[in-house]
């Protein structure tokens, strides 16, 4: 009887411990809304949902997107409009770890339009600038100070390219965009003039050359070209003159000057074009009227002169960009050579020696026959090449130029003689002195 009694025990202990072990936790209830507040907005926006069992929701979803929730507790979830949403109807679900609850609808507005930048912030009308910013994908127009235009080049959410409009003068003037979500903050954009390039000289030269560029609006200048060579070092001199040099990476062509305002390109181009050199001339020296040949680099450049010393030649003919021939000028003075062109100029390193015509002060003895030495003491001796007594030429054996004032000379066979008499000295000093000729080249 003990045995069934326990036997009937440990029965009743098992049937207790399966129970156990097959009784399920009860079920969790189903979060629900029974109302949204506000039941629109723009992204965002707060949002109160009001329902029940809402302590164990962990997101809110806006027609699929999951936005955090901020605060919760069994009847009340505070959220916001996540961002990325397009405006219009969609349906709100409250998520919790075990069921989702019912649905309710939540219009979402377009968002007010935001400028966050204006690139570049200065620029001309008829110029592209990009607007950056938010909720830009709906935009219908963009006003400039009192200007409103609807031509958009391109929009999206972050930002809308368009074209200055025309007709604003010169200025700061503030910027709105119009969006289906309404009006946009001011932006401050500035209206500048487009550059002109009227002139610029001289219109030809080698790199380091200092060049004038005259125009309009040039105030803000941010670099110069020439040709595809770029200038960045320049002095503004005022809004209508920029000094500048030729850069080492110029080229043959127009001249730009790059401004907020656009480019202003020259009409005509800029030639580069080495300044001339002087390797060697001949002769050396000479008289007026001499014919003097000069070697050298870039002599084509145009507006050819030639100068010896300070006197300029007034037919230099051009050989060859190379060589030049001159003729010595009335106005010669002994010095340097300068060669000019349109390039530039340059001075011969050696001295041209003018030579003027010879001329006689006196000579000794004064008198003597075939043979007779005589010292003639004159000056712009170097060049002499015939020596004559009367009209009877001096062999050039006969005959030496000590220097620029003296010549040593012996009386030639056939010269002619004068009387002698008291009076000799005299009339021979007179006589040699109205015959005796120097000959130069």
């Amino acid at each position: 009887m003990k045995r069934i009694k326990s036997f009937l025990s440990v029965l009743t202990l098992l049937w207790l411990a399966a129970g156990i072990l097959t009784c399920s936790e009860p079920e969790k209830p189903k979060p629900s809304i029974t109302s949204i507040d506000p039941a629109q907005g723009q992204i965002g926006t707060a949002v109160s949902i009001i329902g029940e069992n809402l302590s164990s929701s962990v997101s809110v979803s806006f027609g699929g997107t999951d936005a955090p929730i901020a605060f919760k507790s069994g009847t009340l979830l505070e959220t916001a409009v996540p961002a990325g949403l397009p405006p219009g109807e969609l349906s709100i679900v409250v998520k919790a770890d075990h069921a989702s609850s019912n649905s309710l609808s939540f219009k979402v507005l377009p968002s007010e339009p935001e400028i966050t930048s204006i690139e570049p912030d200065k620029a001309s009308t008829g110029m592209e600038v990009t607007l950056k910013g938010k909720h830009l994908n709906t935009a219908s127009s963009v006003t400039f100070g009192t200007k409103t235009t609807s031509t958009l080049v391109a929009k999206s959410d972050t930002e809308i390219k368009l074209v200055v409009p025309d007709g604003l003068d010169p200025g700061a003037l503030d910027v709105t965009v119009t969006t289906d979500g309404g009006i946009s903050n001011k932006a401050t954009f500035t209206v500048v003039g487009k550059p002109t390039i009227t002139s610029f000289t001289p219109t030809i030269g080698p790199v380091g050359r200092t060049v004038l560029i005259t125009g309009t609006f040039f105030e803000e200048a941010s670099m110069v070209k020439f040709g595809a060579g770029e200038q960045l070092l320049f002095d503004i001199k005022n809004a209508t003159l920029i000094e500048t040099t030729v850069p080492a990476s110029a080229t043959t062509g127009k001249v730009t000057v790059v401004t907020p305002g656009g480019e202003a390109v020259s009409t005509v181009d800029f030639v580069v074009k080495d300044a001339p050199k002087i390797t060697s001339f001949t002769p050396t020296s000479g008289a007026v009227g001499t014919v003097v040949t000069i070697i050298g680099e870039s002599f084509d450049a145009g507006g050819l002169a030639v100068k010896f010393g300070n006197g300029t030649a007034s037919t230099p003919t051009l050989v060859s960009p190379t060589q030049i021939t001159a003729t010595v000028p009335a106005s010669a003075t002994t010095g340097k050579i300068t060669v000019e062109t349109a390039a530039g100029s340059v001075q011969s390193t050696g001295n041209f020696t003018v030579i003027g015509s010879p001329a006689v002060t006196s000579f000794t003895p004064t008198s003597g026959g075939i043979g007779t030495e005589v010292t003639i003491t004159g000056s712009n001796f170097i060049s002499v090449t015939n020596v004559k007594f009367n009209t009877t030429l001096v062999s050039p054996s006969d005959y030496s130029v000590i220097s620029s004032t003296q010549i040593k000379a012996k009386v030639p066979a056939g010269a002619v003689t004068g009387k002698i008499m008291d009076l000799r000295q005299i009339i021979s000093r007179y006589w040699f002195h109205q015959q005796l000729h120097l000959l130069v080249r």
